[in-house]
């Protein structure tokens, strides 16, 4: 390469434009490396209605030919015992894509009002895990399963009911069948952090093919956070045998 210095780049030298483009790729890099910082940052602080920063998350198996199979509530009782976990909740995921698009109808002074919902299923310790606030009503309870469900203030909004007080004891009209609502929460990001908050119904379930995650909440204090994933590998272990164990934190996507 002796006379690589003497070679151009229309007309700047070649040497000197390998330096230039090597600058401008090492900018990108840092330009790239203080936006994700950014991003990191804004996803760590902001709120999405529910507690996030705590907890893991893992898909459970489903096998058709067995509906009845109790593992899951059997993992979820035995994490109890470790000191490093506060808590756990089979269910779809507050914020994932994830959710049954349905419809509600209440009959009013001046007609039925209808509107679409994301539907989601979970057992009566959900709202405890993720730290939803109650803004009226009551908790889940596995008896509401036919007959009460949960609802954000974007569904009262969608119906036309004015407080989350005035909505507790509301008779609906969900899969053709008459349910009550027993309880409201805030709204939350229920699919994307980018996308519109949704009018959420959560229904509670003990059935296997509706409770298709657990959501495990750690330790508070994240030095314990270690000692409480390992627990985690060791009930999955003894309980889900069948499925490699695959841990994720909640990420706003």
């Amino acid at each position: 390469m002796k006379n690589a210095g003497k070679l151009k780049f229309g007309s700047i030298p070649l040497r000197k434009a390998l330096i230039i483009f090597q600058f401008i790729i090492a900018q990108v890099f840092v330009i790239s490396t203080v936006l994700m910082g950014f991003q990191i940052q804004f996803m760590l602080n902001q709120d999405l209605g529910f507690q996030h920063n705590s907890i893991v998350s893992m898909e459970l198996p489903f096998l058709k030919d067995s509906p009845d199979d109790n593992r899951p509530n059997l993992l979820k009782e035995s994490l109890q015992k470790y000191k490093e976990i506060e808590g756990s909740s089979l269910g779809h995921l507050p914020m994932s894509a994830d959710y049954y698009a349905s419809s509600v109808s209440m009959n009013t002074d001046t007609g039925e009002v209808r509107s679409q919902i994301e539907l989601k299923y979970a057992d009566k310790d959900y709202l405890e895990t993720y730290n939803f606030k109650l803004l009226a009503g009551r908790n889940l309870q596995i008896s509401d399963s036919t007959s009460g469900f949960i609802a954000n203030e974007k569904v009262l909004e969608k119906l036309g009911i004015k407080t989350p007080e005035a909505a507790i004891g509301q008779m609906v009209t969900l899969f053709e069948k008459q349910m009550y609502i027993v309880g409201v929460i805030p709204n939350f990001n229920s699919s994307t952090l980018h996308s519109q908050t949704g009018a959420v119904v959560i229904i509670p379930s003990k059935e296997r093919d509706q409770l298709k995650n657990i959501s495990i909440k750690l330790s508070h204090n994240t030095g314990e956070w270690k000692n409480g994933i390992k627990a985690i590998e060791t009930e999955w272990k003894r309980f889900i045998q069948m499925m490699n164990l695959h841990i994720s934190f909640l990420m706003t996507t």
